[in-house]
């Protein structure tokens, strides 16, 4: 008898979590959300003339992956940004900001992320980690230009700040996050991602635990799906399963996944962004005690943060300050603050081990850039006299405060006369 109670004890919470996990599986799927007209509508005028012909390279599974080229309209080229669109997306919605980028002088690739556009079968990976390695792939395959920038948009967004905070970091120089989906747990989540996606979330917590102990069978089922109109469903990818739910999106403990990135990175977002809450993605940020900085354009929803003109050349701006900041540091707050916190170490040691340019050969590129590359250039040399040290550690925080207090309304700008005014004041 005792040893039949034992027994009990043991297989009937068993056999209850076995049927919670198996109902989980079965009934906890995503629904099918509403289509959401601001995601939907905005790509209806989007022109899509000089959309650059897919390529593609072959992953180490031997499955070709699609990418767009886009050439730099100069020679050679100030450096390349690689795009990587968001969620239920492909390579062609980052068109407008591809082109732009291109004329701006960077070589640009845009990606169809595998589970996406031509690259794979939609909405499936074969496991997590995949899209890294994928990236990897493509990097020594084709190699873009240094310094190269990994730029993502919303869910493309929270991948990049994954590989941002991974080992395979420096296969990039720097980074930026447009408006980055980083978890639901974190303050910029708004529910079901404002109507964007549903989430199961009890299949999703089901799975999670059979993966802790190695069961890996329910991964390729679906665990969200998005709010796709009938028309864009059979273009774009309706739905994830769990594997690339959990691969496309930061790491799930979002503050050490910050607390990892070594390399300059930017975020953008719109204050109008209807997916997540914009004007806490600095709050994010500085919890996690990253000096990356926070730039809200005004009046910019999600979709426009990469159609909008303004938007865009906020983005180019960003990509330009990192590239003429260096590439040591984790953020930067404006194109001075940067300078002075990253010297131009690659002008004159060039990554890699190779030998250096010849100092006259550089002074002769250098002389034939634009009036404003050449100040900012002369700035860069300028910091790189200051050495490093506490102190300028402890002015460069206390800029960073300084420039947040304003951007929420803490503290306000004074004009140039009374400041000065008030320093005299004060040492009088």
């Amino acid at each position: 008898m005792k040893t039949r109670t034992i027994v009990l004890s043991i297989v009937v919470p068993i056999a209850i979590l076995a049927a919670a996990l198996t109902a989980a599986i079965t009934l906890g799927g995503p629904g099918v959300p509403p289509p959401m007209p601001s995601i939907n509508d905005p790509f209806k005028g989007v022109s899509f003339v000089g959309l650059p012909a897919l390529s593609r390279f072959t992953a180490r599974d031997g499955v070709p992956l699609a990418y767009r080229a886009y050439a730099a309209n100069i020679a050679p080229a100030r450096g390349s940004v690689v795009l990587v669109h968001g969620s239920s997306a492909s390579s062609n919605s980052m068109h407008p900001m591809a082109q732009t980028f291109a004329q701006a002088g960077y070589a640009v690739f845009a990606l169809d992320i595998r589970g996406h556009g031509e690259s794979g079968t939609k909405g499936r990976i074969a496991y997590v980690g995949q899209l890294e390695d994928d990236l990897e792939d493509f990097v020594k395959a084709v190699s873009p230009p240094k310094p190269a920038t990994l730029a993502g948009f919303s869910a493309g967004g929270g991948f990049a700040m994954r590989v941002a905070g991974s080992p395979r970091q420096r296969l990039f120089q720097s980074y930026l996050f447009l408006s980055p989906f980083i978890g639901q747990d974190a303050p910029t989540y708004r529910p079901d991602s404002g109507g964007w996606v549903s989430v199961g979330l009890p299949r999703i917590v089901a799975i999670s635990l059979l993966n802790v102990v190695g069961v890996r069978w329910f991964n390729d089922l679906p665990v969200t799906r998005f709010a796709l109109n009938e028309q864009a469903k059979a273009f774009l990818t309706p739905e994830y399963t769990f594997a690339l739910a959990t691969n496309f999106r930061p790491k799930s403990d979002y503050v050490q996944n910050i607390k990892a990135m070594e390399l300059p990175a930017h975020v953008l977002a719109g204050t109008k962004d209807e997916a997540f809450v914009a004007d806490r993605f600095a709050e994010v940020f500085r919890s996690a005690g990253s000096a990356i900085s926070v730039t809200l354009i005004p009046e910019v929803g999600h979709i426009q943060l990469t159609l909008r003109a303004d938007a865009i050349a906020a983005a180019v701006k960003a990509v330009e300050a990192m590239r003429l900041g260096g590439t040591e540091g984790r953020g930067f707050a404006s194109s001075s603050l940067a300078l002075m916190w990253h010297p131009c170490d690659r002008f004159t040691h060039p990554p890699g081990g190779t030998m250096p340019t010849p100092v006259h050969d550089q002074e002769s590129e250098v002389l034939g850039l634009p009036p404003e590359d050449r100040a900012r250039i002369l700035e860069c040399l300028i910091a790189s006299f200051e050495p490093k040290s506490r102190a300028q550690k402890g002015w460069m925080d206390l800029a960073l405060r300084r420039q947040q207090d304003v951007r929420s309304g803490k503290a306000a700008m004074l004009p140039g006369d009374e400041a000065l005014a008030r320093v005299r004041a004060r040492f009088a």
